[in-house]
């Protein structure tokens, strides 16, 4: 009997040992080519930048999030028994960007060439997926229902963490028709957007209609400029394989998704 059992148990350590494939769809923003990241009209100095490689001020450590929708806990891993951690425990914490991944980001650094304040309070500020479907920016508020929504039981577990987390949304320099440029003064912010859903392969189109740079005495816009940036979102299919237990999961092969 107990040949029988540890046969059986050698069979399963065997498979469990072996390799093993998984195929997973991610999507990723690339640059198209042609595109300006540094914009001058003149009035205004657009330079846009990355959003892959965010500065530490935009990043801050927030809990992880499983796929089953749960915190994980501390204690517990992203396996089997993740759950059944003691629901006490303060949540794991990791770096990440303070703004949600349910979010396009995009950074860029606004330089006021003329000799007055430029209030972008008539500009008229969308993102356009590849449907045609268009968005207005977020507020610090959203943001921070956005995380909110996420984790509700993270003030109750770690009030601390998210204490400091919650100051550095509140603090993130969001640019939105609220915002005001200063003669000569580069203004280093995002335009954060939530669509309906970031799974939407293809070119994405940023723009900022009727900056107003120019009034009258009067209050009267007299002079406008706008802004266009493009970004495309492209679907990946991955296949990763992981050789055996405790091995690195290693990325196979990526092949871009034409639809």
């Amino acid at each position: 009997m107990r040949f029988i059992i540890a046969a059986i148990l050698c069979v399963v350590f065997v498979v469990g040992c072996g390799p093993t494939t998984t195929n997973k769809t991610i999507f990723e923003w690339e640059k198209i080519e042609g595109q300006e990241d540094v914009q001058d009209t003149g009035d205004l100095r657009f330079e846009f930048s990355s959003a892959k490689q965010l500065p530490p001020a935009a990043m801050g450590k927030a809990p992880i999030l499983m796929s089953n929708g749960q915190m994980l806990r501390e204690g517990s891993s992203l396996g089997t028994f993740a759950l059944e951690a003691d629901p006490t425990h303060k949540p794991q914490l990791l770096d990440q960007s303070i703004f949600p991944t349910s979010m396009v980001i995009f950074p860029v650094t606004i330089t006021n060439n003329t000799d007055h304040v430029v209030r972008l309070t008539t500009a008229v500020i969308r993102v356009f997926d590849p449907s045609g479907s268009d968005f207005s920016p977020v507020t610090s508020e959203d943001i921070q229902l956005e995380w909110y929504s996420m984790f509700p039981v993270w003030q109750s577990y770690d009030p601390a963490s998210y204490a400091v987390f919650l100051t550095k949304v509140k603090t993130a320099k969001l640019i939105t028709p609220g915002t005001e440029l200063l003669p000569k003064l580069p203004y280093k912010g995002y335009l954060v957007f939530k669509p309906t859903s970031l799974e939407v392969p293809g070119v994405w189109k940023l723009t900022m209609y009727d900056i107003p740079v120019e009034v009258d005495p009067a209050g009267k816009v007299t002079k406008t400029v706008m802004v266009e940036y493009r970004s495309e979102l492209v679907k990946y299919n991955c296949v990763y394989m992981t050789k055996g237990l405790g091995s690195p999961t290693v990325l196979q092969s990526k092949t871009k998704v034409i639809e």
